[in-house]
């Protein structure tokens, strides 16, 4: 099924692609002819990650970190050769990446088939039924890149690059949670799935929520006290103003990786459409406050906009996830 929906998707990225080429669109500057590795490429990097999942699936986390680290080492040393024998070009980039995907995938599939027992077979009902969630997923998804990205798109709009310098680094440092949250959701998510009911799942959802928590407000704490003479020693006086909007941000950051968990929770419930509401709701409201504020405080302005909008993601997603509940009591009554 992985396969299946890869090859599906890059047959509709080369027709997409063909179409925008063929009016001569600055979108894709390529030629028709190269558009074919660059779908072929586009195919194979899905199917790694979608065959690369599996293994998190079944609890292979060894095995999965193993080829991630081979995927990327062999994906670089291919890059270094390629870019050393003719130099750059789009179908020689494109090649290598999908030969290093196609190769991981089918690594993978050899060690569920041979070393696990598993069998390869199509299963029509359950595709359909995957890209249904999938889809959920994936407009909650974009929407959240969305609501992460936006204010940075806000401060260059109204404040220019310098101010957009600062305010990056205040946005990586924060975000820089977010990426561990993401990593502790991924191994989390089909251990959640796979509990017998919703109860056991917000038990398990509440515990992870109070310990992360208890972490963030740690790493806060930490923050406040350690920030400036840290930012002051390595970037220099220049970056300074960019501890404040960075104790502005780390709240929201936090909030938002509690966010996240709480999301975790209504996806491994099976109601991706729910997913959606929280980062729709918190988007609208940070573009609503950017446009208002950053005009006035500057990137201060777009890091109140962006605290305020996560929280409001962290209490949707908690009235959602509360909403769950009372909807499986009722069916169940």
């Amino acid at each position: 099924n992985a396969f299946l929906a890869a090859a599906c998707i890059g047959v509709v990225f080369l027709g997409v692609a063909a179409i925008i080429v063929a009016v001569r669109s600055p979108l894709l500057p390529y030629t028709l002819a190269e558009l074919p590795w660059i779908a072929l490429a586009v195919a194979a990097g899905l199917a790694w990650v979608l065959i690369q999942n599996l293994l998190i699936g079944i609890g292979a986390l060894s095995r999965y970190n193993v080829m991630a680290v081979a995927y990327g080492a062999t994906l670089l040393m291919g890059m270094v050769v390629a870019f050393s024998w003719s130099g750059a070009s789009a179908p020689l980039i494109a090649g290598v990446q999908a030969a290093a995907s196609g190769a991981a995938a089918l690594m993978v599939v050899m060690y569920l088939v041979r070393g696990r027992g598993a069998r390869c077979s199509m299963d029509p009902p359950l595709a359909r039924q995957l890209l249904a969630y999938g889809f959920g997923v994936y407009v909650a998804q974009t929407v959240s890149y969305g609501l992460m990205r936006s204010d940075f798109f806000l401060v260059q709009y109204y404040l220019g690059k310098e101010q957009l310098g600062l305010y990056s680094l205040a946005g990586d440092a924060t975000q820089a949670l977010m990426q561990l949250q993401a990593v502790v959701n991924m191994l989390m998510f089909p251990r959640l799935a796979a509990l017998a009911s919703d109860a056991e799942r917000r038990i398990a959802t509440r515990r992870l929520l109070l310990r992360s928590a208890i972490g963030y407000l740690g790493v806060i704490i930490v923050a406040a006290i350690a920030l400036q003479p840290v930012v002051g020693a390595v970037f220099g006086r220049a970056f300074l103003p960019a501890t404040s909007v960075i104790l502005l941000l780390l709240p929201g950051a936090s909030a938002l990786a509690l966010a996240s968990i709480v999301q975790n929770h209504i996806g491994a419930c099976g109601r991706p459409a729910d997913m959606i509401y929280a980062p729709m709701y918190a988007l609208v409201l940070e573009l609503l406050l950017g446009v208002w504020l950053v005009p006035r405080f500057g990137i201060k302005g777009a890091a109140i906009a962006a605290l305020s909008a996560y929280l409001l993601m962290l209490g949707v997603a908690l009235l959602r996830s509360a909403t769950l509940g009372t909807a499986s009591n009722a069916r169940a009554s």
